[in-house]
């Protein structure tokens, strides 16, 4: 029985993957042996003078691709996601505008604000609390006025309307709200009368990318339960 010679090319590309995974300052021993933990004395350097990444780690879809020893910081690792959550989720931008001052007073005038805000599903937000004088009046509102124009008034995000009254206001209202490209933002607030801002009407937009629904099932309270909500009405 005789064996056949490899072929110079095969035993070029196995030499030269040999290579590859060994090519740091320290050897990498069982490195082309099949050995399921080659180890190595000092740093290993894989470096691809072509075109693509340096390296590409392919498991079953079920496994890591990698796995670490320890909980060091990987410096310069620069990812899309982390635990699945995008970088935007772990640190979200929070856009903010407000009207007025704190404990002073706003006259009959007119405080709205327009612009363009990117695409996107945000929690609105619409806080402050005002003190209007008697006879006085004020309305803030957060809006999507591109909506609003087109007589859609689901484009109404917060609303805040107080007339002839002395009382004072809180404006807390929030809600999530999903923004179409090329669609124009206003929020403010318009006067009428002396107000005094006791705290100033604060307009925000956090941007999310995951909404999840709450479900639940219809039910009728029963006697005791009906009369426990008739009196907190």
């Amino acid at each position: 029985m005789s064996l056949s010679r490899p072929s110079w090319r095969a035993v070029a590309s196995v030499l030269s993957a040999a290579a590859l995974v060994a090519a740091g300052a320290g050897s990498l021993s069982y490195a082309g042996s099949g050995h399921s933990s080659p180890r190595a004395g000092d740093t290993t350097v894989i470096k691809n003078t072509g075109k693509g990444p340096a390296l590409s780690l392919i498991s079953k879809k079920k496994f890591p691709a990698l796995a670490v020893s320890n909980s060091k910081l990987v410096k310069k690792l620069n990812a899309d996601a982390l635990d699945g959550r995008h970088a935007e989720q772990l640190s979200p931008t929070i856009m903010r505008a407000t009207v007025g001052t704190p404990n002073q007073p706003i006259t009959g005038n007119q405080y709205f604000t327009s612009t363009a805000i990117p695409a996107g599903t945000y929690v609105a937000s619409m806080h402050g609390l005002m003190s209007p004088d008697s006879g006085a009046n004020y309305q803030c509102l957060f809006i999507d006025y591109t909506k609003f124009a087109a007589m859609d008034y689901s484009g109404y995000w917060a609303v805040a309307f107080r007339s002839d009254s002395s009382e004072d206001l809180n404006i807390d209202q929030s809600n999530v709200v999903t923004l179409p490209a090329g669609h124009q933002v206003i929020w403010g607030c318009s006067f009428s009368g002396n107000t005094t801002v006791l705290q100033p009407a604060a307009f925000t937009l956090q941007k999310t990318t995951k909404t999840v629904p709450m479900t639940g099932s219809v039910f009728t309270p029963r006697p005791g339960a009906r009369k426990l909500l008739a009196g907190l009405r």
